[in-house]
């Protein structure tokens, strides 16, 4: 830092990963109610792939802009009208930003606020951010762990508790398991004493899954599925699905359902349609649900979780932002078990 300035990924125009280029950035002011963050840690979320990418539209872009909204870090600066943290605080924050005084945020439903938007910043060192955004770490923490619970953790948690209402007995597959979002999906549903079914399209992946407590895990190598989970349920189908993929998967996911199952929708960036049977759904008596990003609660919940060791932070590799070219290639390959984060 100096004269004003920091260190940060900036995103000019979309394109590849190599678009996103590290520079001198100036360090944001926090304004009216905002705390000044010096980040730590910032997941790497696939919604800022989205938002790069120069071929899908998403109302998050505006350029110049610096991504990141998984952030953890110090607060270093309060601005006017802040009075819950102080200087000093460590502090993880939630994927969006609310008014805390519209209908919806006194419903406790901010997260449709529609005076908030998504935060962002944390592919810099410094990043203003909303107090109400804003949750103290459990002592202790690494900044990488908390960084991630906001969203990754967090939107998993929603979708397990929240939206799917997974009990003790249930069967749950879930999709996309090896990503961030799917991976914490697995310890949930087995948390909440679920049987889990892991669907994955790389055999590399089986052991790791398994160890995140997957009962069982299909290999699918892109092509349909739910056979195989129907007769690792004895032809019942599954009590719940969380699916973090979204339409390119939805077809034997939602083929996979048994009797009064529950369908949890948690990922779909690319705005397809998905195929749904209505007799299908009729005859059986099942529900198909979206579930979003977690509320402020949530990610408090989800500190505790992983401070207990209910659960395990699941982080594929740290980076430095001088790397984030490289981190943006591995997501687009998905190779990976888990998220990649940015450490400052």
């Amino acid at each position: 830092m100096k004269n004003g300035m920091m260190k940060a990924a900036v995103l000019r125009q979309k394109g590849g990963p190599e678009i996103l280029r590290v520079e001198e950035w100036p360090i944001p002011r926090p304004g009216f109610g905002q705390a000044l963050v010096r980040v730590r840690a910032c997941g790497v979320c696939n919604h800022e792939v989205v938002v790069r990418s120069p071929d899908l539209t998403h109302k998050s872009y505006h350029p110049p802009q610096v991504l990141g909204h998984e952030i953890a870090g110090e607060v270093v600066e309060l601005g006017e009208g802040a009075r819950e943290l102080k200087v000093g605080d460590r502090v993880a924050c939630t994927n969006k930003y609310s008014c805390r005084v519209c209908e919806r945020c006194r419903r406790d439903d901010e997260i449709h606020c529609p005076n908030g938007d998504m935060n962002e910043g944390g592919y810099g060192e410094f990043a203003a951010i909303n107090e109400e955004s804003l949750v103290r770490m459990p002592e202790g923490m690494p900044f990488e762990h908390a960084a991630i619970c906001g969203c990754a953790v967090g939107i998993a948690l929603r979708g397990v508790r929240w939206a799917a209402r997974v009990v003790v007995g249930e069967t749950v597959l879930v999709t996309g398991p090896s990503g961030g979002i799917g991976a914490h999906s697995v310890q949930l549903a087995r948390l909440a004493g679920a049987r889990v079914i892991a669907a994955t399209t790389s055999e590399e992946k089986v052991e790791a899954l398994r160890q995140l407590g997957a009962d069982e895990v299909v290999v699918t190598g892109g092509k349909p599925y739910h056979k195989q989970v129907m007769a690792l349920t004895g032809g019942q189908g599954v009590d719940v699905v969380i699916d973090t993929v979204g339409s390119a998967v939805f077809e034997s996911a939602f083929r996979s359902m048994g009797y009064h199952a529950r369908y949890v929708l948690i990922g779909e960036f690319y705005g397809d349609t998905l195929p749904v049977s209505a007799a299908w759904m009729f005859r059986k008596e099942t529900t198909l649900q979206g579930s979003g990003a977690a509320h402020r609660s949530e990610l408090e919940d989800c500190l505790r979780l992983l401070h207990q060791g209910k659960i395990k932070p699941v982080i594929a590799k740290t980076y430095p932002i001088e790397d984030i070219v490289e981190v943006h290639r591995q997501m687009e390959r998905k190779k990976h078990v888990g998220r990649l984060v940015i450490t400052f």
